[in-house]
């Protein structure tokens, strides 16, 4: 009987084992930053428009992933010697200019130089710097492509932020791309150089899938590292670009669905019952 009592014991607490369910889904997305799409914060712009910072949502039915960008250069500090002599980073403004798309205007130069009004690395008035765009995405999502609406050899460097919590421009202003590299908190995906590289207007990049709510896209900057993806002919401080779309994958894993199982149940139930009646035959 002890036998029995505690084989149905075991079958009742069977009653609460579940199936999990971790189909993961991927979706797609996609931001166009020109002036006037669908989900930008930048509602109309013939030429110009300097801003801090905007916004572009990419929805699609339900749900929604939003890209907050801002641009920023190391342009502080005049104390460096050389063409680097202010190596502290300020923010700069976006410009939406030609071939509408964006680039980036430091305090070391004016909108009407060329290429002030790009992400460059080329320098002016005796400077280098080397200007980024930050893409804080609120969600974390893995960056594919980039949508250059205009190229001057173009190298540029890609950053993925690793570290902990929220990454925010604050976090920028006053430091440099030196202290940035060896902080550990940006991994960098890769050094790429100018030449082609497109899927439907994309630039295509991350071939390893890193995921981060957080990106830097830069003119190449060596304090990056040098050598690390498609870097063939990749050359310094002649580099500028504009950026028109973004593309990226975001991964959903819902949460386990609890399923009762009345099939593993039903069997155990069966085969207790079964032992049961050979021992009380022995029995009798």
């Amino acid at each position: 009987m002890k036998f029995f009592n505690s084989i149905v014991k075991l079958s009742l607490l069977s009653a609460f084992a579940v199936v999990t369910s971790t189909n993961a889904s991927t979706t797609t997305w996609e931001w166009d930053l020109r002036a006037g799409q669908a989900g930008n914060t930048v509602t109309s712009c013939s030429n110009y428009c300097p801003t801090d910072s905007f916004s572009v949502t990419d929805t699609q039915g339900s749900e929604s992933v939003k890209a907050d960008l801002s641009a920023w250069a190391d342009t502080q500090g005049d104390t460096g010697s050389g063409p680097n002599r202010d190596p502290y980073i300020d923010q700069a403004k976006m410009y939406y200019w030609d071939n509408n798309s964006w680039g980036a205007v430091n305090s070391d130069e004016s909108s009407r130089e060329e290429p002030g009004h790009a992400f460059d690395n080329m320098g002016n008035a005796g400077y280098v710097d080397y200007d980024m765009v930050l893409v804080s995405f609120d969600t974390s999502v893995a960056l594919t492509g980039i949508d250059f609406g205009w190229r001057s050899d173009g190298d540029f460097t890609l950053l993925a932020y690793t570290g902990s919590g929220v990454f925010s421009g604050n976090q920028l202003d006053g430091s440099t791309w030196g202290a940035q590299a060896s902080s550990g908190n940006w991994l960098t995906v890769g050094q790429y150089n100018g030449g082609p590289n497109s899927d439907n207007g994309y630039y295509a990049v991350n071939n390893t899938d890193v995921s981060s709510q957080f990106w830097l896209i830069g003119a190449y900057n060596s304090v990056f590292g040098t050598g690390l993806t498609n870097n063939n002919n990749i050359t310094s401080n002649n580099d500028a670009f504009k950026i028109k779309r973004l593309r990226g994958d975001s991964t959903d894993t819902p949460p386990p669905e609890e399923v009762p199982a009345p099939t593993a149940l039903g069997l155990l139930l069966v085969g207790a019952l079964g032992i049961y009646a050979r021992r009380n035959k022995k029995v009798a």
